[in-house]
């Protein structure tokens, strides 16, 4: 007469089992979630790197997992030059690489640079030029990821090679566009984060009017970074001759 008794306690048994071995009775196995797959070590010469130059100009300099570089020099407040290119670097401690650079206080000329250097990965670059020397040191900051709403925001700024003040808005969804100056350009375009998990968003920009720092209808490819509350923009034309360079704070 026990036996319906037994029988029951071994099927809610049973089923207790069946339920564990399906997840469906742990919170443990409820609360766990996948992530995004773990950025790869860093490599080489990879990183945005601050420092200064031989000749007193302070540097960000930013090497991509590709070995695509940009950087930016600056004294105070304003852009003084730019440089686009590519860098190869390895194990040895070895760099070198090639770059379109732009000089904004000399009339915005534009010349190609080989450079090369040595690096301590994710620690200390230096970088000789045709015209002076880059000593930088790592900014941990790369290997924080990018996201669309750390960085968007209103930043007032300045531009390379341009005196009037700029004025961009970077909208949650990843639009860019410019509020001032309005009536005389409108810059449109997009930032978004790269692939990899780095701390380095994309950016593409297109100039309409005749008051913009670039001819109207031109259009440019580059990154932006962001250093607490200051954006940095570095990008190009297809020519490699047209640099749009902001810098501005929110």
């Amino acid at each position: 007469m026990h036996t319906p008794r037994l029988l029951s306690a071994a099927l809610a048994l049973a089923a207790a089992a069946l339920l564990s071995a399906c997840g469906g009775g742990s919170k443990d196995d409820e609360d766990a979630t996948v992530g995004p797959p773990p950025a790869r070590p860093i490599a080489g010469a990879e990183g945005r790197w601050a420092g200064r130059t031989s000749t007193g100009y302070d540097v960000l300099m930013t090497v991509l997992d590709t070995g695509e570089t940009w950087g930016v020099y600056t004294r105070g407040p304003d852009i003084h030059g730019a440089f686009h290119g590519s860098s190869t670097s390895g194990a040895g401690g070895r760099l070198r690489g090639s770059a379109a650079m732009i000089d904004f206080a000399r009339a915005s000329q534009v010349h190609s640079s080989l450079y090369e250097g040595s690096f301590t990965p994710k620690r200390q670059i230096e970088v000789g030029f045709v015209f002076d020397v880059f000593s930088g040191s790592y900014l941990p900051e790369y290997e924080r990821p990018a996201t669309a709403l750390a960085i968007a925001g209103q930043y007032q700024g300045v531009v390379g090679g341009w005196p009037v003040p700029l004025a961009l808005t970077i909208n949650a969804d990843g639009g860019l566009v410019s509020t001032y100056p309005s009536a005389a350009c409108l810059v449109r375009g997009s930032v978004g984060p790269r692939p990899g998990g780095r701390g380095v968003h994309d950016m593409r920009a297109s100039f309409t009017g005749d008051g913009c720092p670039l001819p109207h209808g031109s259009g440019v490819a580059g990154i932006a970074v962001l250093d607490g509350a200051r954006l940095t923009i570095t990008s190009v034309a297809p020519s490699l001759v047209d640099f749009f360079v902001f810098q501005g704070s929110r």
